[in-house]
């Protein structure tokens, strides 16, 4: 709370920017679920006031590669290795925690990418550089093919790794050859969007946080606080 530990924590789940961004509740005795895949973090249509997998910390990080092929050791189904380069670009250790989304052909019926892995690095040094490595399955390489009941391994595909479902940092194009093996192509770097607009937060008027020595009601640090928690220097500007 005090900046005396950097954050590491993501969100597991996403927070919708408001009522209309969610899949409105039922109590009828039935109910059709004909949102299909699109659910979450996978509902392009839906505005996020904070993403799957997002989480603030003290510094930050640049993924400067990406790159894949056949795993050495296959004693866990794995048949697809891939490893991104990870650089701590602030003045502060911590850790991180990279995300690796699948998009696969348009025929596997999946709106956005699929969360298929997530890493959490070791204590990285500012300036310092992390690998992460991801382990890729068949099954993680396929979708279900309701037409043929059955689930089809795919032939193309992209990984999308970075900080969250919304904060890619690299994308790496993957395919299988003729023999049934999967190998990368060259990955892409791509730039860090900068948010324009921030959620409105409303802390409730009874809501009195206790306060340390020195401090003005509701300021912890130089910024408001929510529910008790203040946010951190990068999180003021």
């Amino acid at each position: 709370l005090f900046g005396d530990h950097a954050p590491t924590g993501r969100l597991p789940v996403s927070i919708p920017h408001s009522e209309a961004d969610a899949i409105e509740p039922s109590s009828a005795p039935e109910v059709r679920y004909s949102e299909n895949m699109e659910t979450g973090y996978r509902n392009t249509a839906f505005t996020f006031a904070y993403h799957f997998g997002h989480g603030i910390t003290y510094t930050a990080f640049r993924y400067l590669t990406a790159e894949g092929g056949p795993c050495e050791d296959i004693s866990d189904g794995a048949i697809l290795c891939i490893r991104t380069v990870i650089k701590n670009t602030g003045k502060r250790a911590t850790r991180t925690i990279a995300q690796l989304y699948l998009e696969l052909p348009p025929d596997a019926g999946h709106p956005a990418p699929l969360l298929r892995g997530f890493r959490r690095t070791g204590e990285i040094l500012p300036g310092s550089v992390v690998t992460a490595d991801f382990r890729l399955t068949s099954r993680d390489l396929s979708f279900y093919d309701a037409d043929a009941g059955r689930w089809v391994e795919a032939t193309v595909g992209s990984c999308h790794i970075g900080e969250s479902s919304a904060d890619i940092r690299q994308i790496l194009p993957i395919s299988k050859g003729v023999k049934g093996t999967w190998t990368a192509g060259q990955s892409k770097e791509v730039a860090v969007q900068k948010p324009t607009e921030k959620p409105a937060v409303v802390v409730p008027k009874t809501h009195t946080p206790a306060l340390r020595p020195g401090q003005r009601d509701g300021v912890v640090g130089g910024g408001p606080v929510v529910d008790g928690l203040a946010p951190g220097p990068d999180t003021q500007k």
